[in-house]
Formats: structure tokens, C-alpha cells, sequence
């Protein structure tokens, strides 16, 4: 390849089971083996149950490793810092620009941007590239992420992204439990109901909240089939 040419992105998985190595190495780097263990462990019963209904179709599995891994990897502090103070993220910019170049980052950390003052609303801000050694020095302090001395996690938007992603552990639970063919597609819905939270800050709050309108009445109607097939 030629000198500063960008490297072909790697193939996309063609199963489930790549798909899941995939996403396992991925929260490795993002949190620890642990949570790896635990998405897969999560996955688990829902794979075993979805082969037992229809041994040929890897769509419900596969809606969950999907969500699953976008509920646990969300976009904090840790993360961000990881990916600006990455190898990867330097050779972009390397690539990208030559000679002497200045960078400017536009942030908007929820615990310490400032509130628009019509809005309330976070406002972002400027930071130079001396910002990069303090990614550094906050993405090796990615294992306190969860923990009691984790400074970022008292915050609303971390405690948010918390509760969804045991909301959605339980909801595998409940599928992989009552699972069968004449609920297949209901399963399905349900596995990829997190594709409708979008956004960060305020904008995925309010995309959390026709989520969890849309997700009270799909569990309504898996737990309750027959009332359900009456009410269409």
C-alpha cells in the first residue's frame, strides 16, 4: 500500500459466533475479561434456546449479541479518553495531516460542561491537545468504571445507561425462559428494541423514553400471548 494510505477495514463476521468473538475481544479492551465473560455469558441461554426452536436461524441470537454489546460499551468517560489516547487515533492523524498541526477537542462531558442558560442544557467545550495526557492517565483508570470510587458514575447519564443494560440482561432472561415458535417474532422484536435508543446526553434520554414506552408493551404482550392475539 502506499505511504499514509488508510488500512482496509477487517471483513465482517459472517456468524454468530464470530460475531461474538468479535464483540468478547472488544469489551476486553473496552472494560476487562470479566465483562467479556459476562456478555457472553448473558447470550448464552438465549443461543441455546433459539437453536432448540429453529436450530437454523441465528437472526434472534444475533439481535441480541448486538444490542447486548451497544448496552454495555456505551460511549463514557473511559471510553472516550481510550479511543483519543489509542495507537489508532494517531495514526489517523498522522495520515491525515503533515508537518505541524494543532488539535482542538469539543467536548461536552456531562460532569463538567457548563449549562446553556435557555436551555439548561450541557454546552460543549474547547480543549487543546494537551488533553491527550489526560486521556492517558483517565483510560488507565477505566477499572474503577462501575465501582463505588468510579467519579463519573453517580451521574444521571451513567446511571441511565446502568439500569438499561440490566433491564435488557433480565429481558434475555425472560425470552430465552418462554421462548417458542409462535412468539419467535415478538423475541425478535424485543432482542432489538435497544436499536431505538440513539444519541448522547439529553438526546438519548429522550429516545430512552419511547423505548421504555415501546418495551412495557412488548412485555405485556409476551406475558400475556392470549390477551395479546384479542387486542389484534
Amino acid at each position: 500500500a502506499a505511504a499514509g494510505a488508510r488500512p482496509e477495514p477487517p471483513p465482517a463476521p459472517a456468524s454468530l459466533p464470530e460475531w461474538m468473538d468479535r464483540f468478547a475481544a472488544e469489551l476486553e479492551l473496552y472494560q476487562n475479561r470479566a465483562c467479556a465473560e459476562r456478555y457472553r455469558s448473558a447470550i448464552h441461554p438465549l443461543r441455546a434456546a433459539a437453536s432448540a426452536v429453529a436450530p437454523e436461524d441465528e437472526e434472534l441470537a444475533l439481535a441480541a449479541a448486538r444490542n447486548l454489546y451497544k448496552l454495555t460499551a456505551y460511549k463514557d468517560e473511559y471510553e472516550v479518553a481510550r479511543l483519543f489516547a489509542s495507537p489508532e487515533f494517531k495514526a489517523k492523524l498522522e495520515a491525515q495531516f503533515e508537518g505541524n498541526y494543532r488539535l482542538r477537542f469539543n467536548l461536552s462531558p456531562p460532569a463538567f460542561a457548563p449549562k446553556d442558560r435557555d436551555s439548561g442544557l450541557p454546552r460543549k467545550i474547547a480543549l487543546g491537545g494537551w488533553v491527550l495526557a489526560g486521556f492517558k492517565l483517565l483510560a488507565a483508570c477505566k477499572f474503577l468504571r462501575g465501582t463505588p470510587f468510579d467519579p463519573f458514575g453517580y451521574t444521571g447519564d451513567r446511571r441511565l445507561e446502568r439500569q438499561l443494560l440490566r433491564d435488557y440482561e433480565a429481558d434475555l432472561q425472560e425470552i430465552a425462559a418462554g421462548l417458542n415458535a409462535e412468539n419467535w417474532a415478538l423475541a425478535i422484536e424485543l432482542a432489538s428494541l435497544p436499536d431505538m435508543i440513539r444519541g448522547y446526553g439529553h438526546i438519548k434520554q429522550r429516545s430512552v423514553v419511547a423505548y421504555r414506552q415501546r418495551r412495557k408493551t412488548l412485555l405485556e404482550a409476551w406475558r400475556n400471548p392470549i390477551e395479546a392475539s384479542r387486542a389484534a
